[in-house]
């Protein structure tokens, strides 16, 4: 390995193999950062800065600038320089643009994994251009990050990475988001809304959370690098165009996640075989809490699916189902799941389309015993429901603000009370006023 090293060490440039030497540092005024943003890092530059991060020598400085990386980058090299890094945690957090002497102190000490096999540690900090890592939210454009190669190291020192419609991924951006989630332990939230995403980027993305779901229980020295983006939390993918085929890909991989709770699919296009694919992973899944389906085009066989997939999850608290074409039995079965459901509190069926005669129908359900022994959460569930059945106003007719809603709940007022009652609980609801003096806003 020495012989490799110093034979592919021998065709770097002199600037490069002496820039980390304090001298050097010294001239460009940035003694406690070495910066190779200069240099086009290849697989062996990336060894060479490895190896002097490790050493002696790595004690004199504390950042690493850098900006341009190759292609042909190996995997286990990536991520081994990914670990030599400190990434996000709950102590240790930066904003972009922030200067080193801004930076929030906290635990920089993390794990990397060398040829060997062996875990060393490392005190260093990345930094790229003028931003500083970790930090929250990427500020480096997605164009810059393709042009410079570090679309797949970059996204493993934020929280949020959220994606501009202007300039959108389309499948072989999402492969090389795939890609950026392979051993990705930092990032929490992705959005990406409107980017052309079609079955195929959804097959890249799903095969990455799949193999997170595979390897989560492993967490052996080895195994804890490779995790797939086992702190997902929030993945929002409106508006792209996955249909049932991408949806299926998304779902597999987000069944088994232990960590992802909110999934947004809406206006991708599912249709009812999407929506049954929804409901397979609906049904399997215990640490999804919150799913949206807007603008789908699901009607009654894919609404009944999920119905069925609601009545037996413990851990979903919020479905949202409008502006789809839901009516009659479907909307039935949504409506009986939610009273039945152990954990749903907030289900919306607003803009499905369904008249006056519907509302009465389907409400039902509502004031059977079954209701009675869930106390107040009875209440409340009743009427989110209510509101999201009131049916909206023709179009040559106009009534008064908020007529249609108070109509419905002051029907409704009685039985809540009555239900309140047979369950031995408070029938009065004082609502949250502001304290005395305090400005009223519009939002308020």
């Amino acid at each position: 390995r020495e012989l490799r090293e110093k034979t592919e060490w021998g065709d770097m440039a002199m600037d490069f193999l002496v820039s980390h030497q304090p001298h050097e540092r010294e001239k460009r005024g940035e003694l406690g950062t070495w910066d190779v943003s200069p240099f086009v890092l290849t697989g062996s530059h990336v060894r060479r800065v490895l190896q002097i991060m490790q050493g002696e020598e790595g004690a004199g400085f504390t950042d690493v600038k850098v900006k341009h990386f190759t292609k042909n980058m190996s995997t286990p090299l990536r991520r081994r320089f990914v670990a030599a890094f400190v990434r996000p945690n709950a102590e240790s957090i930066v904003e972009s643009g922030k200067s080193p002497s801004e930076k929030v102190s906290g635990p920089r000490r993390v794990t990397m994994l060398t040829e060997d096999g062996e875990l060393s540690t490392a005190l260093k900090r990345l930094v790229f251009g003028d931003h500083h890592f970790p930090s929250t939210a990427c500020s480096v454009s997605w164009s810059e990050m393709m042009a410079t190669n570090t679309a797949v190291i970059l996204p493993h020192f934020v929280r949020e990475l959220r994606f501009d419609s202007t300039e959108p991924l389309g499948d072989s951006g999402a492969g090389i988001l795939a890609e950026a989630l392979e051993g990705n332990v930092s990032l929490t939230v992705v959005v990406a809304q409107r980017q052309g995403i079609g079955v195929d980027g959804a097959r890249s993305i799903g095969e990455a959370l799949e193999f997170c779901s595979m390897c989560a229980s492993e967490r052996n020295k080895r195994d804890v690098l490779r995790c797939t983006c086992s702190t997902l939390q929030e993945l929002d993918l409106a508006d792209n165009p996955l249909e049932s085929f991408g949806a299926r890909h998304i779902c597999r991989g987000v069944s088994h996640h232990g960590s992802l709770h909110t999934l947004d699919l809406s206006g991708c296009g599912l249709g009812n075989d999407g929506a049954v694919e929804v409901a397979s992973m609906v049904e399997v899944n215990n640490h999804i809490r919150k799913v949206v389906l807007q603008r789908n085009g699901i009607e009654e066989s894919g609404a009944t699916a999920i119905a069925g997939a609601v009545r037996v999850n413990g851990s979903l608290t919020e479905l949202d189902v409008g502006r789809n074409a839901i009516q009659g039995a479907g909307a039935a079965a949504l409506i009986k799941a939610t009273c039945v459901s152990p954990s749903l509190v907030t289900l919306n069926l607003q803009d499905n389309g369904l008249d006056a005669a519907c509302v009465q129908i389907f409400s039902k359900p509502l004031t059977g015993k079954r209701l009675i022994t869930k106390m107040a959460a009875v209440a409340r569930r009743q009427m989110l429901i209510i509101r999201a059945l009131t049916p909206k106003p023709a179009a040559d007719e106009s009534p008064e603000p908020n007529q249609a809603v108070s109509a419905m709940t002051a029907k409704h007022r009685a039985v809540r009370k009555k239900l309140l009652e047979k369950a031995g609980l408070p029938t009065d609801f004082p609502r949250r006023r502001p304290p005395p003096g305090s400005a009223m806003t519009a939002k308020h």
